[in-house]
């Protein structure tokens, strides 16, 4: 019997981290925990050979299992490593070498280890229930329309303040690579060189409401990710139509004011040509 939606995690005796453990819940999976080497590599071999992620614990032998999984040629599934101690450097070099999906660390975020988790482990059962890789998926589609801040998912429209609206263009344009806070504060909020502790504050309100109003849409909730330390990255598997701005906008503006019970008319032209 193949169970496909159970996760292979190799822990420690203290128990798995629950950040990463939500993550996978949260994704329609459940944990199936081992605190053996042994034990792990007997279940990816037997009855957990189709198990759509294998997530362990550095301290719990993590590159041992990798390197036993490799010598014995079995099949290994997308792999997360979580370093509880994050103390040697040569762990993450060889959870590269390995070719490790993810490298989670305890001081990271909660949210973002469980986001993390919770992202990769919905494509790789996306790809599994499709029986084809993950990079042939159909991704879902939606028109973002940068001028008027307006994302159309074909079914509802998602309104954007003019300034999440520029955050999420960077964001958009640099999908899968973290986008800085001074790179945010200079493009989104036009605040460039302002220190980076004030910038934090004042940019993150910003970026949790463009997250609150993504929730509740499958393809954009739980993408945006904090890069602990650096910034923010897009998390997102999508097909994106942008339409394309006009060359030229010509707004015109009219009105009246009073002052000192007078009466004034105004008349206000603006062009604007884009270097497109």
């Amino acid at each position: 019997m193949t169970h496909t939606k159970e996760v292979v995690y190799l822990s420690t005796e203290g128990g798995h981290d629950p950040a990463i453990a939500r993550g996978i819940e949260r994704a329609g999976l459940t944990v199936w925990t081992t605190f053996r080497i042994a034990d792990t590599v007997a279940a990816l071999r037997n009855g957990h050979k189709g198990s759509p992620l294998l997530i362990s614990d550095v301290q719990a032998g993590a590159l041992a299992l990798l390197r036993i999984l490799s010598e014995q040629g079995t099949k290994r599934p997308a792999t997360v490593l979580f370093d509880r101690v994050g103390d040697d450097i040569q762990a993450p070099i060889a959870a590269l070498q390995h070719g490790v999906t993810e490298y989670l660390l305890a001081s990271d975020p909660e949210l973002q280890r469980e986001m993390r988790v919770r992202v990769l482990a919905e494509r790789v059962v996306e790809a599994q229930d499709a029986d084809q890789p993950a990079s042939a998926q159909e991704s879902p589609a939606f028109q973002w329309d940068a001028e008027s801040h307006v994302i159309n998912t074909g079914t509802e429209i998602i309104r954007l303040s003019p300034t999440e609206g520029r955050i999420f263009t960077l964001l958009l344009a640099n999908r899968g690579k973290t986008v800085t806070t001074p790179q945010l504060l200079e493009h989104a909020l036009d605040r460039p060189g302002m220190p980076t502790i004030e910038g934090v504050k004042l940019l993150r309100p910003h970026v949790v409401r463009l997250r609150n109003r993504f929730d509740h849409y499958k393809a954009l909730a739980n993408r945006i990710v904090n890069m602990r330390g650096s910034g923010y990255q897009l998390l997102l598997d999508a097909t994106i139509y942008s339409r394309p701005l006009d060359k030229y906008q010509f707004t015109a503006e009219t009105g009246g004011s009073v002052f000192q019970s007078v009466f004034g008319p105004f008349f206000t032209t603006t062009l604007k040509i884009r270097n497109i």
